[in-house]
């Protein structure tokens, strides 16, 4: 079957994939082909992925990674629709590449709370200054 993770920024695609292991919202969803026509949410996570290799070489493990998205799944395919994902060359790798992504990412989400704090305060001072004296 072929795996089809597309992100706003670009297309991963592997023809020949055997087995693709996903975390979704209730747990862990394995595909192989000929799997049921299904739909699931796919939760921020790494993807294991066999497949075979060019020619004769045999059976290969993937490594990728993907922020939530949706998995659209029917016996021949598996598409995945996601804003982020990534490849890697280990199984480690795959894994600093995530941890680092998501430490920036939990820094930009604190910068940002701090930032809407901010603006909230000052928002509440003009108000209340309005209160006080509405024509300044």
């Amino acid at each position: 079957m072929a795996l089809h993770l597309s992100t706003p920024a670009r297309e991963i695609v592997l023809p020949r994939v055997t087995s693709l292991r996903f975390e979704t919202w209730d747990g862990h969803r394995g595909v192989l082909p000929g799997h049921t026509p299904a739909i699931a949410l796919v939760h921020e996570g790494p993807l294991l992925i066999s497949a075979l290799g060019e020619g004769d070489e045999g059976e290969d493990e993937r490594f990728l990674a993907c922020e939530e998205g949706l998995a659209t799944i029917a016996p021949d395919a598996v598409h995945i629709a996601t804003r982020w994902a990534t490849e890697a060359p280990t199984l480690e790798a795959l894994e600093a590449i995530v941890a680092r992504r998501s430490s920036f990412r939990r820094a930009v989400e604190e910068e940002a709370r701090a930032l809407e704090k901010r603006h909230e305060t000052a928002i509440q001072r003009a108000l209340a200054s309005l209160k006080r004296d509405p024509f300044g």
